[in-house]
């Protein structure tokens, strides 16, 4: 091995301090990479699902459904609005609240609405709601009808 000495003591080659560093920077770049991927995971849920499913508090979510007729009330003088999303055979009910400007499509009767947010939060009647923290607008391709149409005729 070959070792610098100054004033009888033993130094680290340089070497040994960049595979050192080197290895350093990796092991944290990894870490990053690790913390990253495992807070961007967001779980996709159907409302027919979310009684199933264990879902913490804290945990963000997303669901999917449309948009129960006559349900969209916005508080006075506030942003805040409060509606409630149905599954696909209008079997179950989820109320959400949103705090924001609900995009254009949101009124649409044929748009799927997939809520990202956060689920077992509590009104002052202490009724479960979600709070939804993003709101995206799923509308109909022109082509889905199309390609209905095609199956029908076969």
């Amino acid at each position: 091995m070959c070792y610098n000495t100054y004033e009888g003591r033993k130094l680290i080659t340089t070497n040994k301090k960049i595979y050192f560093s080197v290895t350093v920077l990796i092991l944290t770049i990894i870490y990053f990479v690790i913390l990253a991927f495992d807070s961007s995971t967001v779980f996709y849920y159907k409302i027919d699902e979310l009684s199933k499913a264990n879902i913490k508090s804290t945990e963000t979510i997303r669901v999917v459904g449309t948009l129960v007729d006559n349900s969209f009330e916005r508080e006075k003088d506030s942003t805040t609005a409060v509606f409630s999303i149905q599954s696909e055979d209008g079997s179950n009910m989820l109320t959400a609240h949103y705090e924001g400007v609900v995009p254009e499509l949101f009124f649409n009767e044929q748009s799927e609405i997939v809520l990202e947010g956060k689920l077992n939060n509590k009104d002052n009647l202490n009724n479960e709601y979600f709070k939804a923290q993003n709101i995206i607008v799923k509308c109909p391709s022109k082509y889905e009808e199309v390609q209905s149409e095609k199956t029908k005729e076969l």
